[in-house]
Order: C-alpha cells, then structure tokens, then sequence
C-alpha cells in the first residue's frame, strides 16, 4: 500500500523508515528494501548496510540484536538541523545453508529512527525479526502501519502501543532525564520485563555486559565524565553496543557531548577520522567486534574488553603482539607501562581471554568492591532478579554524578540573579517604608538580568571553602538493598524527571516501592545523601582537585554549563511572567509598588503598638497594684472580653464603674488612633477597586497626641473621603478611562506595555505593526534571548489581562499601539 503525507508524518513521530539487509556473494551486504522509501544518499546506504552486517565467521550459528550511530545529512533529509546522527536497531541473524555459494546464509532487519529510546526499539526488533523470516516484506508494511496508529509521543507520558498483534505498555523518559524503576509509573513490587517497556534503557543491558568486569565500572564511569576516547572491544555487536549505551547512561545528569557508536565497522564513513596512527580524537566512544581493531586502535589509551570467547583470544593476541613491539622501541619502559596497565583493569594485554580494563589513569573515585559483591551475591543466591540489579547498578552511579555535580550546582546558583517580586514586600526598615516609589521606576515590570559569567577561579575557591561530598571522599561506600531502591536525588537543577537539575521525590518513590520498601527504606538512609554547610563536608583531595580542574576543560561541561544556563534562563522567565500576572496594575499605576505586602504588615505593627498604648492607659486608670485585681466575673461581657492580652490590666478595681471609666477610656484612644490613621495615611485599592489598606505618606505623621487633645481633634474638619475606583462601564473598555488618577509616568507604562508584549512571543508581537515595533524594540530593557519561548496558554491569559489594565490608564495614542492584543476587551473608536 502506498503511503500518503499524513501516514509519512505520523510514522515520523516514532520512526524514519523499516528496512532490511541480505549479504550478496558478489556485491556484499546490499540494503535491499526500505518502508516507507528514504532518500538516502550512497554513503549512508553504506553505513546502514556494513552496520546491519557484524563481522563473524560463518559457521557461527546466532541470532543477534544490537544498535548503531550513523551519520546523515539532515538538511537534505528534511530533519533538524542538529540531527546529525540517525539510530539503527538491527536483528540479524545467520544459519548454514549448503546451497548458498558462501555455505550459509545472513540477512538482518533495521528499524531507523530518530529517538533515543533503545528499550522500546530493541523489544520492536527482537519481534518483528523472526516474523519477516518466516513471513517475508509483508510483515514490515504491516509494522509501519502500526506505527503510523501511535499517537505523537511525549515526555514522561505512559501509552498502550498496538504492535503486531500484541500491545506494548512502554513509559517514555522526561525531557533530559534518565529512567529509573524507582521514578516510573509501573509499580516496582510487580515489575515484569516482559509486559513493561523503560523506552530509554534496555532491562538488564548494562549489568550483563559488565557482569565478569563490574569493578572497572568505576574508572570508566570517570573516563566517561572526562570525555576521554575510550574502545569496547568485544566478542558480540550486542555485548559491545550495550556496553557502550550503558556508559553514556551512567554518567547522567551529564550529557555526553562527544560522538559515541555502539557498534562500529570498518567500512563506516568515518573510519579514517576515528581510526588514525597520528592522533587519538577526544570526546569519542566507539564499540567493536573485529579483532583487527586491536591492533589498529592500540595506541588508544583506554581499552576495554568484554567477552570470553574465542575471538577475544584473537583481541588480545593482537594487542599483545602491538606491545611487544611498543616494548622492543622504548625498551625498559614496557614493564611500567605493564604494570600501569594491570592497575586499573582485571587481566593485562598478554593474558589470553581475560578482559578487563587497560589503562594507566589513576581513578580518584574509589571503588565500592563491597556493593559489587552484593550485587553479585543477590543475584547468585536469587534474592533480585537481573533487571533489579541492573537498576540498582545504574542508580548508584547516576547518584555518584549527582554528588560530582553538587558543587558546580552550588556555585551556579551563585550566578542567577533575582526577580523583583509583584506582591512581596522588600525587608526595609519602618521609616523607610514610608517613602513614596518614584513614578519612573519599572520596579517589578523589569526584566531580570543576564546570569553571570562563569569564573573558574572563583569556582576552585568555593570548591576550596566548602569541599565535595563526603560520600565521593570516603574509601568504603555504606551502600545497602534498601538504599538502591529509592531515589534521593540532590544538589542538581533537575532530577530523573527534570533533567540536569532538580531533585527527585523520596516520598514518591517510597510509596511506589511499596510497603515492604518503605519499611526499609525508613529504618536506613541512602549512601548519597546531601550535604549542607561546610562543617560536614570534607576536605577536597588533589585528586578530586584535578578531576574538577580537568572536567572543567573537557567538551562534557560545555554542554553541562550551557544545559544549565538555558534551564536557568527558561525558569527565570517563567517566575517573570508569573510575577506580572499576579501583580496588581491598578495599584502600580496609581504609584504603588508593594501595596498587599505592605498593608499587611504596617496594619499589624500599629494594632500591636495601639495595644501596647491602651494596655499602660489601663494600668494608670485602675489605680490598683496587680497584687489586688479581682477575679473577671465569668459572665462578663464586652469587646474588652474579645482582647485576651489587656483582659488583665483593665480589671483590677473592684467596682463596677472603675471598669467601665477604663473601657471608655481605651474606646476614646482606639477612636483617635483610627483617626489619625485616616488623616495620615492614602488608602490602596485592589484590582477589583476595593480597598485593601493603607500607606503612610510621605509626610511624618503626627506624634501621639494625649487624651487631652481629644477634643481638639474633633474639631478639626473630617479626612478627606477615600478615593474611589470608577467603576467600568458595562460591556467594553475605553481606552485612557482612568488616565487621570494615574501616578506613573507614562512613558514608564509604555515601557511596561512593551515588556508583556514582548513576553507573549513572536507571534503576538507580529500583530503589532512593523514600523512601531521597530521604533519600541528594547523599549523594555530586556534581552531577546529571554523572551525567545512562548508562554503557555494560562501564562498568555494573565499577561493579557495585564495589559488590558495596564491600557485603561495609558493616553489613548500610545495605547492603540497593544489594541491588537487586547482587542476583545476595548471598544473600537
């Protein structure tokens, strides 16, 4: 069937294309059917054909799946211009067959696509290969189809996905995140591989390729954070392409900024960049099965072997013979080199089939052997099932990142500058609240400021002062079961569910465990825990000081440092736009600017100071010692008995008309006070127009007058009535309605007009005409880069609002400018 525009998109979402590969006696591997057809230029048909092929002997028996990179030009295939690298999920599979003129037969399915997400896609091919085998081309229409059926997928969103006659339960990962059991939404304590899907992670793809080499998992966990070009040399594509997955995993909430090939040949495209005798690149991973690269890849300075195959005889016989050589040039030097290679690995480069890593770096993470042995022993003894134990091994070290980047998170929170709040009151003292806001400040319509420069020293300095985790410092981890199985992340901007930083739920994850979980989880904290202050951390070592000093150079905290900065940036405009739509405009236009929080506060003080005044008029009045006051009669009434806090100072006489002089008394003093509030004092109105309080005003108000003087203030004439919010006029606005009771300037309301428009985005801007917008640009004194995202729906309909009000006091040939964005409320002149 022929696939239309709207199959192709949807199909898009998931997935570029299905193909498969058949190797030709003549021509070699030929890619001999993609669906739907992809215009693939012939260096990427190549990729795809020598990638889907392994290297292996024919007599070899085996069905294989395993994943691979390949470089595409996305412009001319209409992808995003930073897609440059495609991913390939292959089922291959291999038999004799004496017919065929090479004496067996090889043939593999691909599924092509953009997404990151090698759970999902490894369960895809793991079915559909053996139903082409015995069904034939029919069976990869029939999939595309299926995926064309998929709704477009989202971040963290849990789907039922229809798929060759079964439905896959598959959970996708958050944005930037890592998935772990203890975050998803299946439940933990009834976790099955085989009907729940982790799109991003295969089950138990890490533990498994390193399950005979797992405590090198720690120098590559550091190699990795470096960017240093490190080979899995393996005896499977499968073992070499989990692996290297697994370790760009591990490292999160890092992003590997390099360029990483699960599983790589030596007919890719890019084989002479990666393969060279003059340079070693940086930032690369690649993984292979070839025995040849061994040898080619010698002088690489981190190897890593995984298998016990015969093959990785073949590896280390080559490697062998490349250091003999090596050791016949340099002479005595070999045998140090020798002895720094066992250092960091299980087995050295001459020893047969044993693996492990080579390399002459010095870890400064320490190796946890006791949580390695249990991973092992719970697995042994079957106490955890084998996904269990991969989690908890990926937990541990996403955990170990976590506290790596803590004092980078720490001093990055340093550079983020603040956003004036719209109802919080600034701490000042009483006086100099009183003071009148000038009526040519933004105040909280200003923009926040660009973040600060990173300073490397000023960063060492911190590092320095409040050292790193004492966890990272310590030489013997207390990791237990309980701990792996709740997540406590910390001392980032996101989490598994936010990304680089932000810290996950530990109640959330609890409750998902379980209750035998949380149990364990109560009675025992998690090894990672964060630190605060600097009395509980440690003191940096010179290693760790120069693993930050060597991190900080590495092309990985490029990509960290600019992560955070757009985070921070998007979270900056995201509390602006929040602050201006809870701000109250008529307020700020009438030239207030924390009117709610100051009302509150000042009203409380004078209450308290007013009680204080009447409690001492009390004591003078009644004339008695506290040693003779008599008991309050229990029926007693009176507002004196709703004031709990004076009852006691106005009852100490013993007759009745002693109580009742004191009561007036303290009614006259509370009647003056309220008075000379109102004299002394603008009254502040809410956005509805109804009063909230009161604001002293730039003149002092009088000092407390005596009793005396009562009199003398009722002859003064009344304050002046409050003033009063026109009330709109049914159906629309007009422009410039309450232009006469605004107290700010208005060339600092244009400003302010200016600012939430260019909060709503390009698209509410364009409605604005060109040679205006031109004339107001940077009116606002904000920077494009702040206001590139477009607010969300709510965040669009409160900054509108905002605007509407803000019009009602702007003169009206300056406010027909914002009309467009606001036209449903105004009428048209």
């Amino acid at each position: 069937a022929r696939f239309d525009r709207r199959m192709r998109d949807s199909l898009a979402n998931w997935v570029i294309c299905f193909g498969s590969v058949h190797f030709d006696a003549d021509q070699g591997p030929t890619l001999g059917l993609l669906y739907p057809h992809v215009p693939f230029s012939d260096t990427e048909r190549a990729a795809i054909c020598f990638s889907s092929m392994p290297d292996s002997t024919i007599y070899e028996l085996y069905d294989s799946a395993y994943s691979f990179h390949f470089r595409v030009d996305p412009v001319r295939l209409g992808l995003p211009k930073d897609r440059i690298f495609l991913y390939g999920h292959v089922f291959f599979r291999q038999k004799r067959d004496p017919l065929m003129r090479r004496g067996g037969f090889q043939r593999s399915i691909v599924i092509i696509s953009h997404l990151p997400y090698h759970g999902l896609f490894s369960r895809m091919v793991y079915m559909l290969g053996p139903l082409y085998f015995d069904l034939g081309t029919a069976i990869l229409e029939a999939a595309a189809h299926n995926v064309t059926s998929w709704p477009a997928p989202g971040p963290g969103r849990a789907y039922e996905l229809p798929f060759l006659g079964t439905a896959l339960s598959v959970e996708l990962p958050e944005s930037n995140a890592s998935q772990l059991l203890e975050t998803s939404r299946f439940p933990l304590d009834r976790f099955d591989p085989g009907e729940h899907i982790l799109a991003s992670v295969t089950c138990d793809g890490l533990f498994r390729s390193f399950r005979d080499t797992l405590e090198d998992l720690w120098v590559c966990w550091e190699l990795m954070i470096l960017g240093e070009p490190l080979v899995v040399l393996a005896d499977t594509p499968s073992r070499c392409s989990e692996a290297v997955v697994g370790l760009v995993d591990i490292i999160f909430p890092i992003t590997y900024c390099g360029d990483y090939r699960p599983y790589f040949t030596i007919q890719d495209p890019d084989f002479r960049a990666i393969v060279s005798k003059t340079h070693v690149p940086t930032n690369t991973v690649v993984g292979v099965s070839n025995p040849f690269f061994s040898e080619a890849l010698s002088h690489w300075p981190h190897k890593l072997y995984l298998g016990t195959s015969g093959r990785m005889s073949q590896m280390h016989g080559a490697a062998h013979r490349a250091t003999v050589g090596s050791a016949t040039s340099t002479g005595s030097s070999s045998s140090s080199s020798n002895a720094g290679s066992s250092a960091n690995g299980s087995g050295g480069s001459g020893s047969g089939s044993r693996q492990g890593l080579q390399s002459k770096y010095k870890c400064a993470v320490s190796k946890d052997r006791p949580f390695a042995e249990h991973l092992l022993n719970s697995l042994k003894t079957g106490k955890q099932s084998p996904w269990m134990v991969n989690n908890m091994l990926r937990r541990h070290f996403i955990d170990l990142t976590v506290q790596f980047l803590a004092p980078l998170n720490r001093y990055f929170s340093t550079l983020i500058p603040q956003v004036h709040s719209a109802v919080a009151m600034p701490l000042a003292r009483p006086d100099s609240l009183a003071k009148v806001a000038p009526t040519n400040a933004l105040s909280w319509f200003m923009p926040p400021s660009a973040l600060r420069p990173w300073r490397t020293d000023d960063f060492m300095a911190s590092l320095a002062s409040f050292g790193i985790s004492p966890q990272l410092a310590s030489r013997h981890s207390t990791t237990t079961a309980a701990d792996v199985l709740v997540s406590v992340f910390s001392g980032t901007g996101s989490s598994t569910t936010t990304g680089s930083g932000g810290t996950g739920s530990s109640s959330e994850s609890s409750a998902k465990t379980g209750d035998g979980a949380s149990a364990a989880t109560a009675a025992s904290s998690s090894s990672f825990l964060p630190w605060k202050g600097k009395k509980s951390a440690k003191k940096t070592s010179d290693e760790w000081t120069q693993l930050y000093i060597h991190f900080l150079k590495c092309g990985n905290f490029a990509t960290w440092l600019a992560h955070r900065t757009n985070e921070a940036e998007r979270a900056l405009l995201s509390r602006f736009r929040q602050e201006l739509g809870q701000g109250d405009v008529h307020a700020w236009c009438r030239g207030y600017d924390y009117p709610l929080g100051l009302d509150a506060q000042h009203l409380a003080a004078e209450m308290e100071a007013l009680d204080l005044a009447t409690m001492d008029l009390g004591q003078s009045v009644g004339g008695s010692s506290p040693g003779n006051a008599a008991a309050t009669p229990a029926g007693e009434s009176g507002s004196t008995l709703r004031q709990p806090h004076v009852k006691h100072v106005f009852y100490h006489g013993e007759a009745e008309d002693e109580r009742l002089q004191a009561e007036r008394h303290r009614q006259q003093v509370l009647r003056e006070r309220q008075e000379r509030l109102a004299a002394s004092e603008q009254p502040v109105y809410g956005s509805d127009g109804s009063l909230v309080g009161y604001r002293r005003q730039a003149v002092s108000s009088p000092g407390p007058a005596p009793s005396a003087s009562i009199a003398k203030q009722q002859q003064q004439p009344p304050p002046p009535p409050p003033l009063q919010l026109a009330k709109p006029a049914a159906g629309l606005k007009q422009l410039g309605q309450r232009i006469t009771q605004a107290r700010r300037a208005q060339h600092v309301m244009l400003q302010a007009a200016w600012q939430i428009s260019e909060l709503l985005g390009a698209a509410a801007m364009a409605r604005i005409p060109l040679e205006h917008r031109k004339s107001g640009s940077g009116i606002g004194g904000s920077s494009s880069a702040l206001h590139a995202s477009t607010p969300s729906e709510a965040e669009g309909r409160a900054l509108r609002q905002q605007l509407s009000v803000l019009l009602e006091y702007m003169a009206a040939s300056t406010g027909c400018l914002f009309l467009p964005l606001v036209s449903s409320d105004y009428a048209r002149e």
